[in-house]
């Protein structure tokens, strides 16, 4: 591995990491924003009426990550219109995420009128959520949009709120071949494997139909790739979830229905929690600590970097709410 002021050499960081997916499309740079107009143009079909110009309203800075893990990584951005738009990768806790979407639908909406503006200044939002997964599984179609709508006529309210998803987990690479993909469906396939060496022919493929995006993003990818402080904290991002994932599945979560349990009793929970703090107070190390606890490391792990936030004053029950997020 070669490495030169600060930059090292090896594979591309996955697209569907959505720290790496806001640092290639939201820095708000001029490559940047390029990428993100041929994404936008492609995700929302605007070829006849192209998105010419954009502006990342919460660009993606390094300072912002260092000392973060869960973190929202949506990019908020304007047009020249004025018009709204959120995009985000969405890898975790997918389960409600449809509300959220609807959440940030809400916030959009409430964003696009300045104050003592009339309603019919109020401009078109519209939240686009990319999801490594799959979130309607009753449904082929990998790119979903959804409208204010009668529910038995079908008539449209308003077309001021537009809400999209295009879910990864559907693409599959084996049954269909590409240039039988529609554009979402290559994009898709783009997203989930522009980091997999072994899917190469397949990205080749891609650019004979989606060039401009391919040829906009695959640079900047591969520049910040190279960039050691970029790996560092995109890896930190990612062992985050794992944990987060881990807790679930050794039984962190409590139960709260009637008759019926899930994972720990809160007790048990809390009592984990403060072992776990009054050994971190002494500085002992998470396999220390794993070890003397009998616990599984990967849980001990989760609740060693969730609680350190509260160094050197440890809330317990602040500690205790905040994973207590994820159940």
């Amino acid at each position: 591995m070669n490495t030169d002021k600060g930059k090292i050499t090896t594979r591309l960081l996955p697209l569907t990491n959505d720290l790496v997916f806001k640092a290639v499309y939201g820095r708000n740079t001029k490559a940047s924003n390029a990428a993100l107009k041929a994404l936008l143009n492609r995700l929302l079909e605007k070829e006849k009426d192209p998105i010419v110009w954009v502006h990342c309203e919460n660009p993606f800075s390094y300072q912002t990550y260092v000392d973060e893990k869960e973190i929202i990584m949506d990019i908020k951005i304007r047009l020249s219109s004025g018009q709204l738009l959120d995009l985000e990768m969405q890898v975790n806790h997918l389960t409600h995420y449809k509300k959220r979407a609807i959440y940030y639908m809400g916030k959009l909406v409430n964003e696009s009128l300045e104050c003592g503006e009339d309603y019919d200044k109020m401009k078109e939002t519209i939240v686009i959520s990319i999801v490594d997964g799959i979130l309607f599984p009753k449904f082929d179609n990998v790119y979903s949009t959804f409208y204010l709508k009668e529910k038995d006529t079908n008539n449209l309210l308003d077309k001021i709120t537009q809400i999209n998803f295009l879910e990864l987990g559907k693409v599959d690479i084996e049954s269909k071949p590409i240039s039988e993909m529609t554009s979402h469906e290559r994009l898709a396939v783009y997203f989930k494997y522009a980091a997999d060496d072994s899917k190469q022919d397949y990205l080749d493929q891609l650019l004979e139909y989606e060039k401009e995006v391919l040829d906009m993003t695959t640079p900047i990818l591969e520049e910040i790739s190279a960039e050691k402080q970029m790996r560092e904290i995109a890896e930190a991002h990612r062992r985050y979830h794992i944990n987060l994932n881990s807790a679930k599945s050794y039984g962190l979560r409590v139960g709260r229905e009637k008759g019926r349990e899930e994972g720990r009793s809160e007790g048990e929970v809390l009592k984990l929690v403060r072992q776990v703090c009054a050994k971190l107070s002494k500085q002992k190390s998470i396999e220390a600590i794993a070890e003397e606890l009998e616990e599984d490391i990967s849980l001990i792990e989760l609740i060693y970097t969730v609680a350190s936030k509260f160094s050197p004053n440890y809330d317990i029950e602040k500690i205790f709410d905040e994973l207590n997020q994820y159940r």
